[in-house]
């Protein structure tokens, strides 16, 4: 997940990755209440994933750009 994050941060910015990955992870959280199989909170948690590393990709970038 993080060579495409990678591309997005180079396309978009990591400032708005960084907001992006925030406001997405958020959402999933406040959603996996209305899981209601465990096919479904699997499926919520990869995404969950993906938005942390693309999250700490992008603050990554952030940090070490001088």
């Amino acid at each position: 997940m993080v060579f495409p994050a990678g591309f997005l941060i180079d396309r978009f910015g990591s400032k708005k990755t960084y907001s992006v990955s925030c406001v997405f992870g958020a959402a999933i959280v406040m959603l996996l209440s209305f899981a209601v199989t465990p096919k479904l909170l699997l499926i919520a948690m990869v995404f969950y994933g993906m938005s942390r590393a693309l999250r700490m990709t992008s603050l990554n970038t952030a940090f070490l750009k001088t």
